[in-house]
């Protein structure tokens, strides 16, 4: 008896390009549709998808039978018709990019830290841009921050890690974060406290928009208390930046403005 194939039916790859295509497309109608000309978010989503190598790109990612193509652009499509989906995600993406390119670039330079960076156990350049500011502000009350930014598992939450063993949230900030449409929560545990933001509101909220809402929250804490997390765990990135630190500063180097 004849063997007949059990595989699910490939897509040819002339229903593969025309997918990509039609992919590539409905993020440009996306970013025309929901974001202004001036938008530097909408330009730059535009430039990339109209590039000749990103529809090669998408085809790599498609998977070979229909089954996985239909899923695959059924997601795109679920977030292209979402305005404060597509608009949170593509920044968020754009970021985290934006953000592991300078931290790459920076691995291999020998730039003396500022004794700000020195503290935090990394250049500042490597935090997320709408949090840099917040992270250096929490630095100077006292509060030991050691993770920041967009929150993992979450689509729009954030989060800052302290290892502060109590943070005192002051009744402003709740009503500035309520006409925010911000719910802010703290988490104790054994060896961190976790500041959550969790966005309740229905329209999207941009970069600039966070780094007001993380430089108000920061502004309005009091000093920190120094009593710190019973099990606080030192990461071994940090220590082995102070390490590289040390060795330049012995090598006569100075300290960065």
């Amino acid at each position: 008896m004849e063997d007949f194939p059990q595989n699910k039916p490939e897509t040819t790859i002339d229903k593969l390009e025309e997918s990509a295509h039609h992919i590539a497309g409905m993020y440009i109608q996306a970013a025309e549709q929901y974001l202004t000309e001036e938008d530097p978010l909408r330009s730059r989503i535009i430039a990339y998808y109209t590039r000749p190598e990103t529809e090669q790109e998408l085809l790599n990612v498609l998977g070979k039978n229909e089954k996985e193509v239909l899923a695959y652009t059924q997601n795109i499509k679920n977030i292209t018709e979402n305005p404060l989906r597509f608009i949170e995600q593509m920044e968020k993406l754009y970021e985290l990019q934006d953000t592991r390119n300078r931290r790459r670039k920076l691995v291999s330079q020998d730039r003396l830290a500022t004794d700000e960076e020195y503290k935090l156990g990394t250049y500042i350049d490597v935090l997320e841009s709408h949090i840099r500011d917040a992270v250096i502000a929490a630095q100077r009350k006292g509060y030991l921050t050691f993770q920041s930014g967009f929150k993992e598992k979450s689509e729009r939450d954030q989060f800052m890690d302290f290892y502060n063993k109590e943070i005192v949230i002051p009744e402003n900030i709740l009503k500035y974060l309520q006409g925010q449409s911000v719910e802010i929560r703290i988490e104790n545990f054994d060896d961190r406290t976790t500041l959550s933001l969790h966005p309740k509101g229905n329209d999207p909220i941009r970069l600039g928009k966070w780094k007001e809402i993380w430089d108000t929250l920061i502004d309005s804490l009091p000093p920190a208390n120094s009593e710190t997390v019973p099990n606080m765990k030192l990461y071994r990135e940090h220590s082995d930046f102070r390490k590289k630190q040390d060795s330049l500063k012995n090598k006569g180097g100075s300290w960065s403005a």
